[in-house]
């Protein structure tokens, strides 16, 4: 079996590092790949649409895969960004103040997991009615990109979920930054 190289640990986030579980860390390795998978669907079914077109035979169906690949590379892409600490956040910076910063990661979470809870609720009612409608092409259900919602409100809750655990029982330390560090971090995304 060909190997990339690449280890779940070399991959996985470690920016806060004291707000994850280890368990997790295997589902977020999951969905990076995921992520690389889709950004390859979307490129190549663009290329492949292009060229089709240019040489007078269009691949029809190309058009509705890359939809669906770039639907679910949003989604997926912003668990795994979610997971990471690397998308939206009500809290930022250093504060030093142990009650400001417990009542600021109370607040983002409840926010997260509203938001989440909302996402997953509303996003399976709309995959339950977009069951019926089809793609004109493959006729594939629309379904299959509404699934895309659902998913995505899952991962934001159980995220939030585990951050927010983690963080009541061994605190919300913020780990300063220096600038070796950044530079590594820096280092490693370019170099995978």
């Amino acid at each position: 079996m060909m190997s990339l190289g690449l280890r779940p640990s070399s991959v996985v986030g470690q920016a806060e590092r004291n707000l994850k579980t280890r368990v997790l860390d295997a589902v977020e390795y999951v969905l990076l790949l995921a992520t690389g998978a889709l950004l390859f669907g979307v490129l190549a079914g663009v290329a492949t649409d292009v060229i089709s077109r240019q040489i007078g035979s269009p691949v029809r169906w190309i058009q509705e895969a890359t939809m669906i690949s770039f639907v679910w590379l949003i989604f997926i892409g912003a668990s795994a960004a979610i997971r990471r600490g690397e998308h939206f956040s009500l809290v930022s910076g250093k504060i030093e103040s142990y009650r400001k910063r417990l009542s600021l990661e109370l607040l983002n979470a409840a926010a997260s997991i509203v938001v989440g809870l909302v996402i997953l609720i509303h996003g399976y009612f709309y995959f339950e009615n977009q069951m019926h409608n089809r793609l004109p092409i493959t006729g594939f259900p629309l379904a299959v990109m509404a699934a895309a919602l659902p998913v995505f409100g899952a991962f934001l809750t159980a995220f939030t979920v585990e951050r927010v655990a983690k963080g009541f029982r061994g605190g919300f330390k913020q780990e300063e930054a220096s600038d070796e560090g950044v530079h590594i971090a820096l280092k490693g995304r370019v170099e995978v």
